[in-house]
């Protein structure tokens, strides 16, 4: 399972609970001015805290604006820092936690969408992009899973089958 954001402790809490059926990475992407001032260097590495737990973090330090103002080049890049986790594993579970993330999975890769929020707020210049990759998320993941049951509502409404599932914090 690839999980991209990994940042925010319910998406680690949740996903990070699969290890015990998966191997788990969680990926950390970062502006790479906030890494330096919380960690006071740039981290490349991946970080496997606890040993008996196939969970891994792997950080990804980027310049401002590229996972949702350039994503090709943002996901080409994630891949190539995560390829052999890739390798290593016949099946792939692709979680997100953006409609911007959109377009990062694979063919093949079974896909689940993690909607924390009503994203279209937080980029106001970018409302009418993120509602519509929010869309295209909806209707292409395998799984959405929504924490308000507000959200749950609108994902039926846009996909009336399934696949929305409402599981709160």
């Amino acid at each position: 399972m690839i999980v991209l954001d990994g940042n925010y402790f319910w998406t680690r809490e949740l996903f990070g609970n699969c290890h015990s059926e998966l191997d788990v990475l969680l990926l950390m992407p970062r502006d790479y001015r906030a890494m330096k001032a919380q960690e006071g260097r740039y981290r490349f590495d991946r970080e496997q805290p606890d040993p008996q737990k196939n969970i891994w973090y792997q950080y990804c330090p980027m310049p401002p604006g590229w996972l949702f103002g350039y994503p090709a080049l943002a996901f080409r890049f994630l891949k190539h820092q995560i390829r052999d986790f890739i390798k290593a594993h016949e099946r792939i579970i692709f979680v997100s936690c953006y409609p911007h993330y959109l377009g990062f999975e694979k063919p093949g890769w079974k896909t689940v969408y993690y909607s924390i929020d009503e994203y279209s707020t937080y980029w106001p210049d970018k409302a009418d992009l993120t509602r519509i990759r929010e869309i295209e998320s909806i209707k292409s993941a395998d799984l959405n899973i929504c924490v308000s049951d507000r959200r749950a509502q609108d994902f039926r409404a846009i996909r009336p089958d399934e696949s929305t599932i409402h599981l709160p914090h």
